[in-house]
């Protein structure tokens, strides 16, 4: 007679009869080294086998999926090294010399897609006993029969990874993530402005600005809202992830076909030149593939799944760079334009499936969620403080478009780029504190300081970095564009006062004081938009960084002054007195 645990283990589904076999086991290992010997060849047989060594001292996939992200982060630094091409010595052979950046990336992309496989289907190197692997508490307590409404409450927001300094590991994660991407944006925009014209550079960096301003207003204030309504596996919360999907989708239509209807710019001129259909439905598609890369980012963020968000940006910078150096169209703005900006939205899409298998998100429509008022209120509201913080951002580079010359409209974006993304960290930073406070509201106060540590030790050591990084800039993109080596270390230090004011908003954003972040953002915003219609038709790149700098610190001031108020609010309001 058969013991209960016997018979468990023969019971359809059990952990143990979905265990792999050691001959499967085998079987998979002997694939992965073929797969990468057939593409890669000797440096394909040695990968494989690292990578069947990392996982057999038991390293998570997921981890690997972190070091493919880091190698192929490394492949701009190895193509500084050897040398960056010109007009004259771009060419497939040159690629083909490019020996140390092709071994990282080939490396980098085994990692990254075995890892992604692995951890997507744990089953296949786990068995069984993984299918757990990746689950919220809300799937596990379900399984398991736990119909407590509080227990399922709880579930319902804490995802299984569990750290005790969340907000710091958080921001950790995205100090590699914003690296990469800058990396990956130096590197491609040095040898864009060495393949191309500075014209050409200037009308396609003059796109890409557009593509970003349209995402940003037409993002309703979705990635606010995401970790306040989304961010569980209920089926509101369900719900209402899908909802922001299709949402956005819709809002990005809209806001392309404003655009290039009301904006008369050379860059949308040699878009209609291009093709007129064509090329609104390529820009239309870099509009709404950045947004959903910033939704499923945001869902990914609260689910602390740092790792994927580091592999996304890695891989979009990885094909750029791929896409750059690749014989192509010279003297075609929209060419750059398109190789600039598809790939990162192409892997924005691609994030939805990550999204799905990995936080287990399934998307439905209907019914519509209990909370969408609620979702949408919030949202909205924040939507207009995130329009008014934050639009400065993405304006000031289409003013000064319309009042410089492409060539120095070029140089300013060099700058204007590098500036974004120490501007960038304490808004992630921002982002990753609004995605824990709910978890833990007893502790807010806490990952709120964790929060306001990383981004102005950030921000300090970024500055320091750029005062000193003058003389690199020159030897790197040449005397021509001796503009953006002096704007740069003057761009980066004005993003001080942000670092602060930041998470500042957040903090009034979890306490749902609404009239302190429209204050605050309302005074940035608009400060700076009067200064710089004032200032930049007159003074050029000039008038942009005097304006930048007095509209920040407007916004300081305001937040400074406000913070004690709302934090005593917040209390008498914890107390119910």
């Amino acid at each position: 007679m058969s013991s209960g645990r016997d018979t468990e283990a023969r019971q359809p589904g059990s952990s143990t009869e979905r265990a792999p076999s050691r001959k499967r086991k085998v079987f998979g290992a002997v694939a992965i080294v073929g797969a990468l010997w057939f593409v890669g060849a000797e440096m394909g047989i040695v990968v494989g086998l690292a990578v069947l060594v990392y996982l057999a001292i038991g390293l998570r996939p997921r981890d690997l999926v972190a070091i493919g992200a880091v190698l192929i982060a490394t492949v701009p630094a190895a193509m500084i090294l050897t040398g960056l091409p010109s007009t004259e010595t771009i060419s497939l052979q040159w690629v083909r010399q490019q020996t140390l950046a092709s071994n990282l990336a080939f490396a980098g992309f085994a990692c990254l897609v075995i890892g992604i496989v692995l951890d997507t289907t744990p089953a296949l190197w786990k068995g069984g006993a993984a299918a757990e692997h990746g689950k919220t508490r809300l799937e596990i307590a379900a399984e398991r029969g736990a119909d407590s409404p509080r227990v399922v409450a709880d579930a319902a927001v804490t995802p299984t990874r569990t750290t005790r300094r969340p907000v710091l590991v958080g921001a950790a994660w995205m100090v590699p993530t914003l690296a990469v991407q800058a990396g990956g944006q130096l590197v491609f925009s040095i040898i864009a402005s060495r393949i191309h014209s500075p014209d050409v550079f200037g009308l396609a960096s003059g796109l890409w600005s557009a593509v970003i301003f349209v995402s940003f207003m037409s993002g309703m204030g979705l990635t606010i809202g995401i970790p306040i309504y989304g961010a569980d596996l209920s089926r509101d919360g369900r719900g209402i992830y899908t909802w922001s999907l299709v949402y956005t989708i819709f809002t990005s239509l809209v806001g392309t076909v404003l655009y290039l209807d009301l904006v008369d710019s050379p860059g949308t001129a040699a878009l209609r030149e291009w093709s007129t259909w064509g090329g609104e439905a390529l820009f239309f598609a870099c509009v709404a593939g950045s947004s959903v890369a910033a939704l499923a980012d945001a869902r990914l963020l609260a689910d602390r799944r740092w790792t994927w968000v580091l592999a996304r940006a890695a891989s979009a910078v990885a094909v750029r760079l791929l896409l750059v150096v690749l014989p192509g169209p010279r003297e075609e703005p929209v060419w750059l334009f398109s190789i600039g900006m598809l790939p990162p939205a192409l892997s924005g899409v691609a994030a939805l499936w990550v999204v799905r298998r990995i936080s287990g998100v399934r998307f439905h429509l209907f019914p519509l969620p209990s909370t969408w008022f609620a979702a949408l209120r919030y949202t909205s509201i924040n939507y207009l403080a995130t329009i008014a913080a934050q639009s400065p951002i993405n304006f000031i580079p289409v003013i000064v478009q319309r009042h410089v010359e492409p060539a120095v409209n070029g140089q300013f974006f060099l700058a204007w780029s590098a500036a974004t993304i120490v501007y960038v960290f304490p808004t992630t930073v921002g982002q990753v504190l609004l995605s824990e406070g709910p978890k833990d509201v007893a502790a807010q106060g806490k990952r709120a300081v964790e929060a306001l540590l990383a981004s102005v030790t950030v921000v300090v050591a970024a500055t320091i970095v750029a005062f000193s990084a003058d003389g690199v800039v020159l030897a790197i993109f040449g005397r021509e564009y001796a503009e953006t080596a002096r704007l740069l270390p003057w761009l980066v230090a004005a993003q001080f006062p942000w670092a602060v004011t930041a998470i500042r908003i957040t903090q009034a954003r979890l306490w749902h004081d609404h009239l302190t972040v429209a204050l605050t953002t309302y005074t940035i915003g608009l400060g700076i938009l009067i200064l710089a219609l004032s200032l930049i038709p007159t003074h050029g790149t000039n008038g942009a960084v005097t304006a930048w700098t007095l509209g920040q610190l407007a916004g300081l001031l305001v937040v400074t002054h406000r913070r004690r108020r709302s934090r005593i609010e917040h209390r008498v309001t914890r107390s119910g007195t």
